[in-house]
């Protein structure tokens, strides 16, 4: 099972650190190959400490990705109904994508982000240079989203990775330990029943007048 559970991480992490590139969800498979490993391996190779920090890792990404794009719009004039069209385009823009074979997301989510805030700032402010700015603002935003999430999903893998190494190391001390305890405590059963059988012997050797 333990290998099972490695192969399912790896597999996930993978696709993942891949899918970041593409779509929003790249971190949230990295932390679904991390939980399943935990659960697959019943908790004893990582722990709730290592969960928390892959998780917390993972939302401090969810939360950043949506910001850079706010402050990338901010950063060159957008106003608020652009920054709100900027997020939603970059949606509409993710879904549409993902009907080229999945390989339109990334260009689909950058358009999406542009033609959102440009649309909406032109609508707006009927400013079509303004309305430029807004759409290569938020793009920039979001090109340091994916940057930014490239560097926590490592950051989750090289955790989850580190976890899984020290837990497996101590899972293998422990069944050494456990090991050697057994094989102690049948010495001394051994060398119980072999003095146990010895004093018989001489009582017997006693009766027959040996000793």
């Amino acid at each position: 099972m333990y290998f099972t559970a490695l192969a399912v991480f790896c597999f996930f992490a993978l696709s993942g650190l891949i899918a970041v590139f593409f779509t929003q969800f790249g971190t949230l498979l990295i932390l679904t190959g991390t939980v399943l490993f935990a659960f697959m391996t019943r908790f004893e190779v990582i722990g709730a400490g290592t969960l928390a920090w892959v998780a917390g890792l993972y939302a401090a990404g969810e939360v950043f990705e949506n910001l850079a794009v706010i402050l990338g719009a901010k950063r060159f004039g957008s106003s608020n109904a652009a920054v709100a069209g900027a997020l939603i385009g970059g949606i509409a823009g993710a879904v549409a994508g993902a009907a080229f074979m999945g390989m339109g997301i990334l260009p689909g989510t950058f358009l999406g982000i542009f033609a959102g805030a440009f649309l909406v700032e032109l609508f707006i402010k009927r400013d079509v240079r303004g309305s430029i700015r807004a759409g290569i603002g938020s793009m920039m935003g979001r090109a340091g989203a994916i940057l930014f999430k490239s560097a926590v999903g490592i950051l989750m893998i090289t955790i989850t990775v580190t976890g899984i190494i020290g837990g497996a190391k101590a899972e293998k001390d422990k069944s050494e330990a456990a090991g050697a305890e057994r094989t102690a405590r049948a010495m001394r059963n051994g060398f119980g029943a072999a003095a146990l059988e010895g004093r018989g012997f001489s009582r017997q050797k006693q009766k027959r007048g040996i000793v």
